[in-house]
């Protein structure tokens, strides 16, 4: 017994040895791979550095925070105080992120400046191997500042959240695709430019026929494969409203063997026309929204069918191939 023991105890200290020093690899690993984004090794962009990068947690969790962070990416420059990603051995295919705020953007070029601030932002995202499973992002006590002459705060919001996950619905196992489905709500939106206050947003879109695998997403063939999977986008909803204006838009569309954008999306609004109409052209109102009803509402379909676009039978322009 005694020897089982000292056998046990060395095997315990063994297996602690080989889980610390696969620990400190990783953490050297992912130090690495940090670096090389900011140094002459990185070919693409954006370029990202960390001003201080720490990784603790240590037995089973990696928390890695990058402090005082700036992405470059041409002209662009983004700067935020705080990113911090937590992961846990426990669940290996699960990432927490979270922001601190404000997210500082400028542009050379354009010489614009804005901010993003916020009181909470976070993001959880978790894959099963590597399909989607569910990510999600949520903000609350959303501003967006304008700072080139002054603080304007152009838009605002108390609460924003998207959500996107594999719908679970019609998987072909033969040929690994999926439907996703996105989610994305706002509440309380202030818009000065637009006198919308206290507004709100919702949008449902599922697209079918997805590569399940997440890492063909970023491929440059991914709108040919999914157009010959016969994939297409539903729109369930896209809705905007406050008080006094209101705006519908569903529908669904798909590519054709042209690569040419086919479906058609029916427009519902109320008092849209009249906040626009200052800076939309006349003829262009009932074109796009229709005529107005007797309640007050207007409603159109546009379509999309083998290069042209449609406001109900009379053609209004052209879209070329996406392909």
């Amino acid at each position: 017994m005694k020897r089982f023991a000292i056998i046990l105890i060395i095997v315990i200290l063994l297996l602690a040895i080989i889980f610390s020093g696969a620990y400190f690899f990783a953490s050297k690993t992912i130090k690495q791979e940090f670096a090389k984004l900011s140094g002459i090794e990185n070919s693409y962009q954006p370029n990202v550095k960390c001003n201080k990068l720490e990784i603790d947690g240590f037995p089973f969790k990696f928390n890695i925070t990058c402090q005082q962070a700036i992405i470059i990416d041409g002209d662009a420059r983004f700067e935020i105080e705080n990113i911090e990603i937590k992961y846990s051995f426990f669940s290996p295919m699960r990432a927490q992120i979270s922001a601190t705020s404000p997210l500082k953007y400028s542009n050379e070029f354009f010489a614009s400046k804005q901010e993003f601030r916020w009181d909470t932002l976070k993001s959880d995202i978790a894959l099963n191997g590597w399909k989607l499973k569910l990510a999600t992002l949520d903000v609350s006590k959303f501003e967006f500042v304008d700072l080139l002459f002054g603080e304007n705060i152009i838009a605002s919001s108390d609460a924003f959240k998207i959500i996107i996950y594999d719908e679970g619905l019609d998987y072909d196992p033969i040929k690994n695709l999926t439907n996703v489905k996105l989610n994305i709500t706002g509440k309380k939106i202030d818009f000065k430019n637009f006198d919308i206050e206290s507004g709100e947003l919702a949008l449902n879109v599922t697209i079918s026929r997805l590569p399940a695998d997440i890492r063909l997403w970023g491929s440059e063939e991914i709108l040919r494969q999914w157009q010959m999977q016969q994939g297409e986008i539903l729109l369930k909803q896209l809705s905007a409203s406050d008080f006094s204006k209101q705006i519908d838009i569903y529908g669904k569309a798909h590519l054709d063997s042209f690569g040419f954008l086919t479906g058609e999306f029916e427009i519902d609004s109320k008092n849209i026309v009249e906040l626009i109409a200052p800076n939309f052209p006349v003829e262009m109102q009932p074109i796009i929204f229709g005529s107005k009803d007797e309640n007050g509402s207007y409603s159109q379909s546009i379509i999309f069918k083998n290069g042209n676009i449609y406001s109900g039978l009379l053609p209004i322009g052209q879209i070329p191939a996406l392909l």
